[in-house]
């Protein structure tokens, strides 16, 4: 039993190991295509020619050269993006430790202090001096001001993410397939359609109405 075993996962491995090489030995091809072509571009060479040269269309020739680029500017341009976020949160981390510091109030070169009160609502007094304990009034304004930092700390990171992108959402039909598409004469008789039955009375003709043009 245990031999059956043991050739049943060998074969398993095997062929999860032979995809990665393919997927491996594929990414590697593609690489080296993308490579040629945009050499054969810098060369001067036309697309037609680029494809003649490989050995491929046009249209692929094209799409070599355009996904060669975008990797050249992207690879950088990510590079770029994690060392700003990595500064960007540092500075958030030196910015907690601000916020949660001590930041008394100071008027007139003194610290304001306020009593410490009991449950009662009373001030707790000092059984060693007799008199009314006092602590350092809170500076709320600077604790304002580091969470206006904090927030444009955020802001940053969320547009360096693109998280704060619109997202584009594809038109559907009620049962969930994508909806045809409309052209401007269409989807102008659509309105006009719609708001017609919504003025329309009950059990009466068809109210012909046209948009105002404001």
């Amino acid at each position: 039993m245990e031999s059956s075993g043991n050739s049943a996962s060998g074969p398993t491995s095997a062929t999860a190991l032979s995809r990665r090489e393919k997927a491996r030995a594929f990414q590697v091809e593609m690489a080296e295509k993308r490579k040629r072509a945009i050499e054969l571009r810098s060369a001067g060479l036309s697309f037609d020619a680029i494809a003649q040269e490989m050995g491929i269309s046009q249209g692929y020739a094209s799409k070599l050269v355009a996904q060669g680029l975008n990797k050249i500017v992207r690879d950088p341009a990510q590079a770029l993006i994690d060392r700003e976020i990595r500064a960007l949160e540092a500075l958030e981390s030196r910015l907690m430790k601000f916020l949660d510091a001590i930041h008394p109030l100071v008027q007139q070169g003194s610290v304001v202090t306020q009593p410490v009160l009991d449950e009662t609502g009373m001030p707790v007094i000092d059984p060693r001096t007799g008199n009314e304990m006092r602590v350092p009034m809170h500076n709320v304004k600077t604790t304002l001001a580091v969470m206006a930092e904090l927030r444009a700390v955020g802001d940053s990171r969320r547009k360096l993410l693109g998280i704060d992108k619109p997202l584009k959402v594809a038109a559907t039909a009620p049962d969930g397939s994508n909806a045809p598409t409309m052209s401007q004469e269409q989807l102008t008789a659509a309105l006009r359609e719609g708001m017609r039955e919504l003025v329309r009375p009950a059990n009466q003709d068809v109210i012909d109405v046209q948009p105002v043009d404001k």
